[in-house]
C-alpha cells in the first residue's frame, strides 16, 4: 500500500535488526545515517532491487 514498496523480506528485516541490536548490546549503538548505510549494503549485497540512493550509498 502507498507509493513504497519493501526492499527486504521480513526474514532479511529481522537479520538487519538483530544485527543492530547485537551492535547496541556491544555499546556500539547506530545513529541515523549509520543504519541507512548498513540497510544500503545489505541491499547490493544481497543484489535486491531498491530505491535507496546510489550516490550517497544510503537508504
Amino acid at each position: 500500500m502507498g507509493r513504497f514498496r519493501k526492499t527486504f523480506t521480513a526474514e532479511y528485516e529481522n537479520v538487519l535488526a538483530e544485527h543492530v541490536k547485537d551492535l547496541a548490546n556491544r555499546l556500539m549503538p547506530l545513529n541515523k545515517q549509520e543504519f541507512l548505510s548498513i540497510a544500503f549494503q545489505l541491499a547490493e549485497k544481497l543484489n535486491v532491487p531498491h530505491q535507496f540512493t546510489k550516490s550517497q550509498k544510503s537508504a
